[in-house]
């Protein structure tokens, strides 16, 4: 399977490994270490991971309160957003829809 991280979905991550660098020298490197760990999990066996918003897959992550949100696509798997747990999913509704 072929990982897709669409546009949106980086500019999660990226959005908050700055908040995390900000707060504390490192912390940022060690959120996308534990994303990609992340990434990771889900090209091994993505559907494992239980439905959660639309037809989204979730992952959740072990360090930091951060969900994974993708979609198994025949050969792919395509990363939608990288949020957190506390943010509303109805923002990947729009996301879906593009």
């Amino acid at each position: 399977m072929i990982l897709r991280v669409r546009p949106e979905a980086r500019s999660d991550i990226l959005e908050a490994a700055r908040w995390y660098e900000e707060q504390q020298a490192g912390m940022g490197e060690a959120l996308v270490a534990e994303v990609d760990a992340v990434l990771h999990r889900i090209e091994r066996g993505p559907l494992r991971f239980r439905v959660a918003y639309r037809s989204l897959r979730i992952a959740l992550s072990h360090r930091f309160p951060y969900a994974v949100y993708f979609l198994p696509e025949g050969d792919d798997i395509v990363i939608f957003g990288v949020l957190h747990q506390r943010r509303d999913r109805r923002l990947l509704g729009q996301r879906i829809d593009e």
